[in-house]
């Protein structure tokens, strides 16, 4: 009897994390934008998307990989995001946490799903660039 319940459990929690990344998503996606529009430079968001363009060229690590990292690594996508935006920045993990916390505030700290934020993120401000960049 046990089997019907635990199933139960874990489509209700599945369900839940499904919802919980859809609202860090949209959460990452409006900062994104309204970071894009308010204070990024033309710059940063070209270095944004040919990353991204970059990343989609490749056969095995994709844009969608990028941000799902389960293993360790030295930079984390929020600092390699970052350092795509600002090369001069030589890696400097201070540097990329000032960013942040100016982009973002709190909302990346606070943040269950980090990857699914920072996607939503990337692609909000890409989206911006991407309507106006032809403009230019």
């Amino acid at each position: 009897m046990k089997k019907p319940i635990e199933r139960t459990v874990i489509e209700r929690l599945r369900a839940s994390m499904r919802m919980a990344k859809v609202a860090e998503y949209r959460l990452g996606h409006d900062l994104g934008e309204k970071w894009a529009k308010r204070s990024a430079e033309a710059s940063e968001l070209q270095a944004l998307e040919e990353f991204r363009d970059e990343l989609e060229d490749q056969p095995q690590y994709d844009w969608d990989e990028f941000f799902e990292w389960d293993e360790p690594k030295v930079w984390g996508p929020d600092e390699d995001l970052f350092f795509a935006m600002h090369p001069e920045a030589d890696k400097d993990r201070r540097a990329a946490e000032d960013f942040w916390e100016c982009a973002a505030g709190d909302a990346l700290r606070q943040s269950l799903y980090r990857g699914v934020f920072l996607k939503g993120f990337a692609e909000g401000a890409i989206a911006v660039w991407d309507s106006v960049q032809d403009k230019l």
